[in-house]
């Protein structure tokens, strides 16, 4: 990669973080979309009409954007607990360190093999983090109907 002069005389160097300040800004909100779209990915996946003459764009519209949100959601939720809820700060630090295991694992196995149980265990599991998360924060949550066509339940602060 070529430097212009200013770069080469200031010696800059290009960085790339998510708000690592910490800037203490940290929603699992933006991670239960990721994991309502791979769900709806994997309806649409499954209405897919054999005559349609779209269906291979579709098709790969649709993994395309399932793989996307699953790896986001991966790292959202690895930025939250690795950021935010730091040891000590949860009551049981077993549960959540199982929790987002399961989460990474969940995220990982509807990449490979995205199905509805596949991803709507993910759910599930994002909205448990969510409510333990919320917790830590000391806000009272509860569980909403999404306003998406996936029809899953979400958890919002009150």
């Amino acid at each position: 990669m070529k430097l212009n002069i200013f770069e080469r005389l200031l010696k800059i160097e290009v960085g790339y973080a998510h708000c690592d300040v910490p800037c203490g800004i940290y929603d699992p909100y933006p991670a239960q979309i990721d994991a309502h779209t791979c769900l709806r990915m994997t309806g649409l996946l499954k209405n897919l009409e054999a005559n349609d003459p779209l269906r291979d764009v579709k098709f790969s519209r649709y993994i395309e954007n399932n793989e996307k949100h699953a790896e986001d959601l991966k790292n959202k939720i690895r930025v939250i607990y690795g950021d935010f809820l730091t040891p000590g700060k949860v009551e049981n630090d077993d549960e959540l360190v199982l929790l987002v295991r399961d989460i990474l694992k969940e995220a990982s196995n509807q990449r490979q093999n995205p199905n509805e149980v596949n991803a709507l265990k993910l759910v599930d599991s994002v909205n448990k983090f969510s409510e333990i998360f919320w917790k830590v924060k000391g806000v009272a949550t509860k569980k909403v109907a999404s306003p998406y066509p996936t029809n899953g339940d979400m958890v919002i602060p009150l």
